[in-house]
């Protein structure tokens, strides 16, 4: 992956690396589909076709800001489902751990489970050890939860200081 350089915040670069290998991922995928195709239907590109056209071009994919944020979006959208990104804090508290684990920790059926794990997976929040067969929290997951949690202990403090006057107050001034 080409590098920008440019200083950035760690949750910023994080995400986009886990991002970048999401697109990249299903950009190599549709690739090597798209020529599984040609090939086992024995279509051999005319002369006209002939010409190098890349993927990006013939899939019609050419606004990278677009893309972007529609896969930046995707994958905070994972991670903040109230379910998924408890599965995100537990890693974060837990380490690494095994599916039935996890199910136990967070007392959910094994099925479901997986079922958002494999999208915390894509969005690459998530990695797997397929070795061991466990699940971590990755560092786009780390510094995403780490950011909610402070958001989360910032507003509820807050909340504890204001809340109580504006209730005691019947004018809501």
């Amino acid at each position: 992956m080409k590098t920008i350089n440019q200083p950035q915040d760690p949750l910023v670069q994080s995400l986009a690396e886990a991002i970048w290998q999401r697109i990249r991922f299903l950009a190599k995928s549709w690739v090597q589909y798209d020529s599984f195709v040609h090939l086992g239907a024995g279509l051999m590109p005319s002369p006209e076709d002939a010409e190098p056209q890349s993927a990006a071009e013939s899939s019609g994919v050419m606004d990278a800001n677009r893309l972007a944020l529609d896969f930046i979006l995707l994958s905070l959208q994972d991670a903040l489902e109230t379910e998924n990104f408890r599965i995100l804090v537990s890693l974060a508290d837990a380490g690494e751990l095994s599916l039935s684990r996890l199910a136990d920790l967070l007392a959910t059926n094994e099925l479901t489970l997986q079922e958002r794990l494999s999208g915390l997976l894509l969005s690459g929040l998530v990695d797997k050890n397929y070795d061991h067969g466990t699940y971590v929290i990755s560092e786009a997951g780390k510094q995403l939860a780490e950011l909610i949690r402070n958001v989360q202990s910032r507003v509820a403090a807050i909340i504890q200081s204001e809340l109580p006057s504006i209730l005691g107050n019947p004018d809501n001034e």
